[in-house]
């Protein structure tokens, strides 16, 4: 049996003896899956258990198998999953296209010289609009929330002629409407967007379970409405200190709405069991609520320089290099691969994203070229971007760009010098969920993970971004470096570049 803490007790005896929502504000290594299983056990009625990602979803359904709770009590799945099972109830031979969006744009631009060049930027709109519930909460026609879509994502740049965005935004919302009529074809957002857009019955559940509600948009969050019975209760499960994805549609203030949306009371999870009493020390840095558990081991934090970490063997699959930003992790991987030491970097969708990256250009064929056209790609950014003031936008997109040369001197090493080979690379390097090698990670695809050892490359050169002006953007760093700090289970060791 479980030896709940107070905390844990209180939450626990709530589910069991209170009424109505809450918000349970969890840090990291509080032992909230542990805690969520018992609760769903608990609580009165039948539990939708909804995970950020896959992985997190499957660590649940063996918490609730393990635990003995039938799936008729107790169901977890992502977001997505959900959405689709209730989706398919209507549409069941319906297909998963990710190049949805952006098939329907290249139809429709058909002809059109002046908008074909946009074709990126309407794809990007569309899906933001149905991350904003746009044509759920709102008029699907109104202007101004496209229009505040390109300007907070910085999707255009500020001098373009006014009758060229004004088609840009109409064409966009065609896109929209044409991808919402089409039902036989769906993305990874029309999963849980088009169920509610056309009024499709869901399963309905006494309580829903939401966790890492820090990081949600407003499509997430009233999909949660969407789902719970009328009366029943809602539980959302965050860290104000681990919010890190704002620059991708999160807001800010996910706890705060969710609070005011179901009425919520607030209950504290502050005590880390993951993390010993050092790496916990460390992390009040950056969050002063977290608290060590009575029985945490003392554990360390340390430094070492690069010279001397480059002397270093004895790496296992339980050890990690964590880096804010990917240019540095992608040149420590090269040097441990010439070490013939086994690694990845997590996170193919940022292996992608440098491939798109890469064949931008349709008639850059060499390394050289290739090169060139980044720089002139990453001025133009430089003077679009900075000059809104959309410092964060920046950094992503200089990134990116110096992670590619990383790459194009790898390539040029090895005597290669097409754009062929720098794809091919990139596909070596990424992966996700991969476990018998040393992982590298940016702070944000490391969220979830934890690991034995964790070295944390170049914190003084990349935390806090440089870029971050802006009060929330400062949070956001802030941020990064408390859950890159809290996956250490044991040791954490600064890389000093």
């Amino acid at each position: 049996m479980t030896n709940w803490s107070v905390q844990q007790s209180n939450f626990l005896d709530w589910c069991q003896n209170g009424t109505g929502s809450c918000v349970l504000e969890a840090t990291a290594g509080a032992g909230k899956s542990t805690t969520l299983v018992e609760a769903a056990r608990l609580i009165k009625g039948s539990c939708a258990l909804l995970a950020y990602n896959k992985k997190a979803a499957e660590d649940l359904k063996n918490k609730l198998i393990n635990a003995k709770i039938d799936e008729k009590k107790a169901r977890s799945g992502t977001v997505h999953s959900f959405g689709f099972s209730i989706f398919r109830k209507a549409n069941n031979n319906s297909k998963i296209d990710g190049n949805k969006i952006n098939n329907i744009a290249y139809d429709m631009l058909q002809g059109n010289y002046i908008l074909m060049p946009f074709l990126n930027t309407i794809v990007k709109i569309v899906t933001n609009a149905k991350q904003r519930a746009i044509g759920l909460v709102t008029d699907i026609n109104e202007t101004s929330q496209y229009l505040d879509i390109v300007e907070h994502f910085s999707l255009l740049d500020e001098d373009i002629e006014p009758s060229i965005l004004n088609q840009i935004v109409e064409i966009s919302k065609a896109v929209f409407i044409k991808s919402n009529q089409m039902m036989d074809i769906i993305d990874f957002d029309d999963m849980i967007y088009l169920p509610m857009l056309h009024h499709i019955e869901p399963w309905r559940y006494d309580v829903v379970m939401l966790d890492e509600a820090q990081d949600t948009n407003p499509l997430r969050r009233i999909f949660v409405k969407y789902i719970l019975r009328e009366g029943g209760r809602a539980i959302c499960v965050g860290d104000r200190n681990q919010a890190i994805y704002a620059f991708c549609g999160a807001d800010n203030d996910s706890l705060d709405l969710l609070i005011k949306e179901f009425n919520a009371i607030t209950l504290p999870l502050s005590v880390s069991y993951r993390c010993p009493k050092a790496v916990v020390n460390f992390a009040k840095n950056w969050a002063s609520n977290i608290e060590s558990a009575p029985s945490a081991k003392e554990g360390s934090v340390s430094s070492i320089t690069l010279d001397d970490f480059q002397k270093i063997n004895d790496f296992n699959s339980d050890t990690a290099i964590l880096c804010r930003n990917t240019k540095p992790l992608i040149e420590m991987a090269f040097s441990l691969i010439r070490r013939k030491i086994a690694c990845k970097v997590e996170g193919r969708d940022i292996g992608n994203g440098l491939k798109k990256l890469a064949t931008k250009w349709k008639k850059v064929k060499t390394l050289a070229a290739l090169e060139n056209q980044l720089e002139k790609y990453l001025d133009q950014q430089r003077i679009r971007l900075l000059d809104k003031k959309k410092e964060t936008a920046f950094q992503v997109i200089e990134d990116q760009v110096e992670t590619l040369k990383v790459i194009i001197d790898e390539c040029r090493k090895d005597k290669k010098d097409s754009i062929y080979e720098v794809e091919k690379f990139i596909d070596n390097i990424f992966a996700d969920g991969i476990d018998n090698v040393m992982i590298l990670s940016t702070g944000h695809k490391a969220k979830g993970r934890e690991f034995n050892k964790v070295f944390w490359l170049d914190r003084a050169g990349t935390c806090p971004s440089k870029y971050a002006k802006k009060e929330h953007e400062i949070k956001q760093e802030n941020n990064i470096c408390f859950v890159i700090s809290t996956r250490a289970k044991n040791q954490l060791i600064e890389i000093v570049v």
